[in-house]
């Protein structure tokens, strides 16, 4: 157990979990899993469940970068904001979208934009994010 501290929220008595084999990410190369599931999906509380009871709001955005070609020079490929909006990057506006299945943070897209080509799906789309590696600015 140990007390964490992320934007200013601090969590006391957190219990946390080493995993020195996860067969299903194969050779993909992570930083990490921080506990964002929902409460199910772990034998014990998920350290994001406990953060956002300290959030201003409880929701999250994440931005992404369409400038970035390769991440690993240093660029900022993106930005997740937990609990508040972000002014520096998102529209001041913005549209309330519920969750299709709550186990993997799903949505339903209809369709998306990349660069100015329009991508239409008929599936679920999901926030699955790998290869993050999460630094000081």
């Amino acid at each position: 157990m140990d007390n964490v501290n992320m934007g200013g929220v601090m969590v006391t008595g957190q219990k946390f979990g080493i995993a020195n084999n996860i067969n299903h990410w194969g050779i993909t190369p992570v930083a990490g899993i921080f506990g964002m599931g929902f409460p199910k999906s772990y034998a014990i509380p998920a350290p994001m469940q406990n953060f956002v009871r300290g959030f201003p709001s409880p929701y999250w955005i994440m931005w992404m970068n369409p400038a970035v070609i390769n991440p690993s020079l240093g660029q900022s490929a993106g930005l997740i904001s937990f609990g508040q909006q972000d002014n520096a990057h998102c529209r001041p506006t913005w549209q309330y979208v519920p969750l299709s299945s709550a186990s993997d943070w799903q949505v339903a897209l209809s369709s998306f934009q990349i660069g100015g080509y329009f991508v239409a799906t008929t599936g679920q789309v999901s926030s699955f994010i790998i290869g993050l590696k999460f630094r000081k600015n």
